[in-house]
């Protein structure tokens, strides 16, 4: 018995686990950040920002190590070396989000701790 395949099967479903988590977590921040202006309107748009924010960061998170493992468990043959590059781009660019983003939540409490 060849356990190879359902190694690569549950880890390919462990991988699409992750994705949908990270979209719902982003879904969550919307949903969170939507009923924020829904209730208070523009005065609270720090915090809309701040929720948002920290709720996309999160899921990026998430979106990277789905990438990952994408990569490392589909990615076999003569591409792998050319995926690869593709996907530490992908992570380079989600990092720089991640940590713009980051940047803009700290000057987000800070200001709304004035």
């Amino acid at each position: 018995m060849n356990i190879i395949p359902y190694l690569s099967e549950t880890i390919g479903f462990l991988s699409l686990l992750l994705g949908l988590f990270g979209i719902i977590i982003i879904l969550i921040g919307s949903g969170k950040s939507a009923l924020e202006y829904i209730i208070h309107g523009n005065n609270s748009f720090q915090q809309i920002r701040l929720i948002f924010s920290q709720h996309l960061i999160i899921g990026l998170d998430f979106f990277v190590g789905k990438d990952i493992i994408d990569t490392m468990l589909i990615n076999t043959g003569e591409k792998f070396w050319e995926e690869i590059a593709i996907l530490i781009i992908v992570v380079i660019i989600r990092v720089i989000l991640t940590v713009m983003a980051e940047r803009e939540l700290k000057t987000i409490r800070e200001n709304s701790q004035v």
